[in-house]
């Protein structure tokens, strides 16, 4: 497999966003933050059985 050179920071161009792209991003955004959020409070929600189990006391 080639591998492909990696390119220098001055060498990256960013274009600016045009409105598709950010409503894509602003989704992406979204849908990463409910997975977040969702994950956190299973761990939370866990955390808690485990704590009020008195059987692993």
């Amino acid at each position: 497999m080639t591998r492909l050179p990696i390119p220098q920071l001055s060498e990256i161009r960013v274009l600016p966003p045009d409105k598709k792209t950010e409503s894509r991003r602003n989704e992406f955004i979204s849908i990463l933050a409910t997975a977040v959020r969702r994950r956190a409070m299973a761990e939370a929600k866990q955390e808690d059985d485990s704590k009020s189990d008195p059987g692993d006391n």
